[in-house]
């Protein structure tokens, strides 16, 4: 299996832009000769999202306490409420627990592209995807010690599988 996405767009937005993606779901298996040989990909679901993460170096946050409080402010002025943000993928848990110093300043309700995809060997299925970055947004910044940086991020899921995702970053200027 494997998922194609296309960006429509050179990958550089303003805050209210829409994002547009195009997704395709490939099965790479061959066609078999055996008539007993399942070739057949079955996807539970697959959704996407858009997603921005802010990241205060470590040695900024640890030697400098006003850097870090500075970048808690800018954070909390943009989303209120950080700390109740959810999504269903949790995308950054497992980066979370490595690196303290990353807040997820904000990021769209998943939309899901499908459930329940039966793929044919060789067969492809193409999905389209758009969704608007808030007004409020920050722009991408990538400095000494901080960074803001967004992402577009597709899940899916083969059956009795774990949850695949697929991370393709982009630009947003002010």
């Amino acid at each position: 299996m494997e998922i194609f996405a296309s960006l429509k767009s050179a990958g550089i937005y303003l805050a209210g832009d829409t994002v547009k993606c195009e997704v395709t779901f490939v099965n790479t298996q061959m066609i078999s000769d055996k008539p007993n040989d399942d070739k057949i990909e079955h996807l539970a679901w697959a959704s996407v999202q858009l997603q921005c993460i802010c990241q205060v170096a470590a040695t900024q946050a640890n030697s400098s306490s006003g850097m870090a409080a500075a970048q808690r402010r800018e954070s909390e002025s943009l989303a209120p409420n950080l700390d109740s943000l959810t999504t269903s993928l949790q995308p950054l848990q497992e980066q979370q627990q490595k690196d303290l110093n990353i807040k997820e300043v904000f990021c769209t309700k998943p939309k899901i592209l499908f459930c329940d995809l039966f793929l044919e060997p060789n067969e492809s299925k193409e999905f389209e995807f758009q969704d608007t970055i808030p007004l409020s947004a920050p722009h991408s910044y990538n400095g000494r010690g901080l960074k803001y940086a967004y992402r577009l991020i597709i899940a899916s899921q083969r059956l009795n599988r774990p949850i695949g995702t697929l991370k393709i970053p982009f630009r947003v200027l002010k």
